[in-house]
């Protein structure tokens, strides 16, 4: 399933409670339930060219802005490579196996353009983060132990944009959608590419700090 495909329709019923839940609040009670602590969480991804998972915090600069920042590991999934079941004993094994781990440390900000001016319990964000990247090439054949004396460690940089949205869940829980490009650049070129690009879906799952 494309993360397309998860994330519009969220998009339009947000779209329509923004415009059906329109709400004044005073500065304390914005400041409250979105931006006045900082948050740190665990975020799941998949994108265009594999999933993975990251740590992320957030830290409030003004009343609508967020300093963002997150490593993230990501699998990246080769054109060719697909599960395979052998039924005779029901394991589960890949054919023309990738291994390559892009770890991104990625920095930013989270923009709120709609706090105070729809229910307090969610708020759109526009988000952009960039950093440097740390690459693994990994073999595809061999032994555990050959594959780690052997793995190829390259750094370069990337960056993410998107939108998303902020739910409230308790007063110390935070429930995050994202939808935006993730470009991640290869340098020398790996695995007959040197850029990975494409839509990536985030769910965040976060905690205030006291």
């Amino acid at each position: 399933m494309k993360p397309r495909s998860i994330f519009i329709p969220v998009l339009a019923i947000t779209g329509i409670l923004i415009f059906n839940s329109v709400s004044a609040q005073t500065d304390e009670e914005i400041l409250g339930m979105r931006l006045a602590r900082p948050v740190y969480g665990l975020s799941f991804e998949t994108g265009d060219f594999g999933n993975g998972g990251s740590i992320f915090f957030s830290r409030p600069i003004n009343m609508k802005l967020q300093w963002f920042g997150q490593f993230k590991m990501m699998d990246v999934t080769g054109e060719a490579e697909m599960p395979v079941v052998d039924y005779w004993t029901g394991y589960v094994y890949k054919t023309n196996p990738f291994n390559l781990w892009l770890m991104p440390a990625l920095t930013g900000f989270k923009f709120h353009p709609f706090i105070g001016q729809i229910a307090n319990n969610f708020s759109p964000f526009v988000m952009l983060a960039a950093g440097p990247v740390i690459i693994m090439d990994v073999p595809e054949i061999g032994k555990f132990s050959y594959k780690m004396r052997n793995i190829e460690t390259t750094y370069n940089g990337g960056f993410v944009f998107g939108v998303g949205i902020d739910f409230m869940m308790e007063p110390k829980r935070v429930m995050s959608l994202f939808l935006g490009y993730d470009y991640i650049s290869i340098g020398d070129v790996v695995e007959g590419r040197d850029h990975y690009g494409g839509t990536v879906l985030k769910i965040m799952i976060g905690r205030k700090l006291k």
